[in-house]
């Protein structure tokens, strides 16, 4: 108890001789011993400076991609009939292995029934002409007894102007049979080579109308469809992934934008990788019409060290214009009156409105013109 109050005593005396001391301190002149506090401005409250400076400026278009293998979408290369698949998800196929194959049975039971019918044709041409031409020597033979009885009768009787009205008739008769052998032989001509085309194409479908495997890969889809549907050709029914080639896949993109581009790139972690664009067939983008959710654009990406992974995300950067070593300016630093861009230019420190011609802009940078040279500070405007 005793050497608490010690403490608390000695603390008193501590705080009595700095009031002491604070007092006396007041208490001198002013002029002699006062220190002097510079207030500066707020480094808050200065107006940034940025200097012009020469550097490259470019329009660049950035749409997020996905890295993957090569994909390629096939179907039937003719109508017909739905059969099987010969393969499953995620079975590695070789190049030439069939994948998927028409309904053999039904093909079979039209090439019977057009085999038939290129038959029936035939035989019926050949009938058909047999009949006129049989027909036309009977009336060639008529026509030929005609005038031999003219011949023995006597001129400007009534029996000779008969036997000419059955000449005419005769010759008449025969020149609509050798009219009816000339439509007859031009609708077999034409009609022999449309069933012939017709009965080769089911052969064709029959024995080669199948999906084969364009390349070595792995198949990653297939489509939902039932033995004996009919084939769309303008539908896919397979589709088969290269895991040697490298693609990079964006949104969509015009053919036309893509070929106005000065320069494509794949860029991922501070890389560039150059692309090569993947034009498509327009059965791909008549199946992608209206579905822009599906729709994208591929690239195949040049990447010889095998430095990217499939699933890898990056961007595929597009540079429609771009200009070296030019004067630079931040968006910021440029100002606008009446449409006519200024900037302020620090003159020993005061402001200094210039007007200036602009160029290219990057949405930060803005190409200088002219109004100001390298080097010139300009102030940041709000």
């Amino acid at each position: 108890m005793k050497k608490r109050q010690k403490i608390i005593i000695l603390l008193m005396r501590n705080v009595l001789l700095m009031s002491t001391a604070l007092l006396a301190a007041c208490a001198e002149p002013v002029g002699e011993h006062a220190t002097i506090i510079e207030l500066q401005e707020s480094a808050m409250e200065a107006e940034a400076l940025v200097e012009v400076v020469r550097g490259d400026i470019a329009l660049v278009t950035d749409l997020e991609a996905w890295v993957g293998p090569k994909m390629e979408q096939l179907t039937f290369g003719e109508t017909g009939f739905f059969g099987e698949y010969k393969v499953q998800l995620g079975d590695q196929v070789k190049k030439g292995d069939v994948l998927a194959a028409p309904a053999v049975k039904n093909l079979q039971d039209e090439i019977a029934a057009k085999q038939k019918e290129l038959e029936s044709l035939t035989v019926d041409y050949e009938y058909q002409k047999a009949t006129l031409e049989n027909q036309k020597a009977i009336a060639q033979l008529g026509l030929d007894r005609v005038y031999e009885q003219l011949e023995s009768t006597e001129y400007g009787t009534p029996e000779y102007t008969a036997l000419c009205v059955q000449a005419g008739e005769a010759d008449e008769q025969k020149k609509r049979l050798e009219l009816q052998l000339e439509q007859l032989q031009e609708t077999y001509e034409l009609e022999l080579p449309h069933c012939r085309r017709q009965l080769s194409s089911l052969k064709q479908q029959s024995s080669g109308n199948r999906i084969v495997a364009p390349f070595d890969g792995t198949v990653v889809a297939t489509a939902q469809v039932q033995y004996g549907e009919r084939i769309d050709t303008n539908l896919y029914y397979v589709a088969v992934a290269d895991e040697s080639v490298t693609y990079a896949r964006c949104e969509a993109v015009s053919m036309n934008a893509v070929q106005g581009m000065e320069r494509i790139v794949f860029w991922k972690d501070g890389h560039d990788y150059e692309v090569n664009f993947v034009q498509r067939d327009s059965k791909f983008y008549l199946e992608m019409r209206g579905r822009a959710n599906d729709n994208f654009t591929e690239f195949q990406i040049v990447d010889p060290d095998g430095e990217l992974a499939f699933g890898d995300y990056g961007l595929i950067r597009m540079t429609s214009k771009h200009k070296e070593d030019v004067l630079l300016l931040p968006e910021t630093a440029v100002g606008s009156m009446n449409g006519t861009p200024y900037v302020y230019r620090d003159v020993d420190g005061k402001k200094q409105q210039v007007l200036v011609e602009t160029g290219m802009r990057d949405g930060l940078m803005v190409e200088i013109l002219s109004g100001l040279e390298e080097g010139d500070a300009v102030y940041v405007q709000e």
